[in-house]
């Protein structure tokens, strides 16, 4: 007997850290800080990069995964050990899980391990959840606000280089397990905001964490959504009508597996003790600034979201 899990240790994380080494390097990462954050040698890394970006394309999609979502992969596991590695540990989990429940592994397993075709023990396990009527509620508006973004021409424009997230809690939340979002996030497909993967609890730790933050001192607010942050966006946003709170980076060095901008937006939070609708992040080093729209929904805040991309279309026809 061969356990799928075999053809992640042989096949399919060699492939991924190949892929993850060569987007490092594009970000100019050395490959000494590279082998920390993939926790291999360095000497594994300069092997890594002596193949092409190419070469680790076709190992995942000799595994049944499309070249474009290899590159996707590749892309969220990048951006997520830049934040830290516990972040980019979720989401890789997260994308192997989906790979097991949606069968996408099944031929390669298959073909690699000779099991019976009639093996479906992955997907049964895998897509077999039980939840209460409550998350799964939650999930179901995270849907729709999904939903809504998705369908917005305008919105793209107004989406940050890390991609975009939205989170929602159950009331009460206490801890990130309580509040859903988006595996991967919301990045760019041939134009288009798209998904990466349906929401799920536990998802974002940055996003739960800002809403557990502002959730301490307005209980109304349940949701939250980040888009970019520029001079246009602040100009909206004045237009608008919004109370705006600007917070700066407090930490300038920030100790391994420290979020500096939750560490700020809770320093801001402990002076203003209230929470604006619209918090902005300044940004610092290795920092995109950032627009935080709080609500009490997530179709609200998806729908404010995507007013402000079709006015910032607006000032650029203008």
């Amino acid at each position: 007997m061969h356990p799928p899990c075999e053809i992640m240790i042989k096949e399919f994380l060699p492939a991924v850290r190949g892929l993850v080494a060569h987007k490092l390097r594009e970000k100019k990462i050395s490959q000494v800080r590279m082998a920390r954050m993939l926790g291999v040698t360095q000497a594994a890394i300069s092997q890594y990069l002596s193949k092409k970006f190419q070469y680790y394309l076709e190992k995942l999609n000799e595994l049944g995964i499309k070249m474009d979502e290899g590159n996707k992969i590749a892309k969220l596991l990048c951006e997520d050990l830049l934040i830290g590695q516990v972040d980019a540990i979720r989401t890789l989990y997260t994308i192997w899980r989906r790979l097991l429940a949606d069968g996408i592994l099944c031929h390669a397993h298959k073909r690699l391990s000779l099991i019976n075709e009639d093996c479906d023990i992955c997907m049964k396990l895998f897509k077999t959840e039980i939840m209460d009527s409550t998350r799964f509620k939650v999930l179901e508006e995270l849907k729709k606000a999904v939903r809504i973004i998705e369908a917005s021409p305008y919105f793209p424009y107004i989406m940050p280089e890390v991609s975009v997230n939205i989170a929602l809690a159950i009331t009460n939340a206490t801890t990130e397990a309580d509040i859903a979002a988006i595996p991967g996030r919301i990045g760019k497909v041939h134009g288009r905001a798209k998904a990466m993967m349906d929401p799920e609890f536990g998802a974002s730790r940055h996003m739960a964490k800002m809403l557990l933050c502002a959730m301490h001192y307005d209980k109304n607010i349940k949701a939250v959504i980040n888009v970019k942050y520029d001079e246009k966006i602040d100009k909206i946003l004045n237009k608008m009508g919004y109370d705006l709170v600007y917070i700066n980076q407090v930490v300038t060095s920030p100790r391994i597996g420290i979020d500096v901008v939750v560490e700020s937006f809770n320093e801001a939070l402990s002076k203003l003790r209230r929470v604006s609708k619209i918090v902005i992040h300044k940004g610092g080093i290795g920092i995109e600034p950032m627009t935080y729209i709080f609500g009490k929904c997530a179709t609200e805040i998806a729908e404010e979201a995507v007013e402000i991309a079709s006015r910032y279309i607006m000032e650029r026809i203008s």
